[in-house]
């Protein structure tokens, strides 16, 4: 906002699934444009609306996560464009690596959060200043070593129980982790 920028993010209306449960409202439950925590949100009911409406936009674009049709597909845009993947993984097959590296190298830049994720690009050919990590906002030193499990135990007050979960992230159905929780529960009982 101090250099006049205004934000708005946009993205898909969350569809109702098969089995009609939805985990946020409908499209027709949103408005056009709503506003959230200060900041405008717009959805859109089709890739090529919200592609459709970036295209004719005066804006800087930052998209994020790969596997997000619209991200991926903003590649084509002739817009400065930036993409954080959140991802190291580019693509569940060679024809969806081979897209996603095709439209990825369109943007200028490419931010990996982590700098494994960032060699990862390299080696798939993307340039070096094309490729810039920004350390994501965690105690990284912290977090990096097992010699500091103790001030990690001792910072977020964890019990020492021999067996601790630091993070399981993106819990989504379709990940199970219904099945995950009970795999984390066998192991505990086969390390206790």
């Amino acid at each position: 906002k101090e250099l006049g920028y205004d934000c708005e993010f946009v993205t898909l209306a969350k569809k109702k699934s098969d089995a009609g449960v939805e985990s946020q409202k409908s499209q027709s439950e949103h408005k056009e444009v709503e506003v959230v925590n200060g900041f405008p949100v717009r959805r859109f009911s089709s890739t090529a609306k919200l592609l459709w409406y970036v295209l004719r936009q005066n804006a800087v674009l930052h998209t994020h996560l790969r596997p997000f049709a619209p991200s991926l597909l903003a590649g084509i845009l002739p817009k400065r464009k930036i993409i954080t993947p959140f991802t190291y993984e580019l693509g569940s097959n060679q024809l969806v690596k081979w897209l996603s590296l095709f439209l990825m190298r369109r943007f200028d830049k490419v931010i990996p959060i982590s700098p494994y994720e960032g060699e990862v690009y390299l080696k798939n050919g993307f340039r070096k200043d094309q490729v810039v990590w920004i350390p994501l906002a965690i105690d990284y030193e912290l977090f990096s070593t097992a010699k500091k499990e103790k001030a990690v135990a001792e910072k977020f007050g964890i019990k020492d129980t021999g067996f601790t979960i630091i993070t399981v992230a993106n819990f989504r159905y379709f990940k199970r982790v219904d099945v995950l929780l009970k795999a984390f529960a066998e192991v505990k009982k086969s390390l206790s």
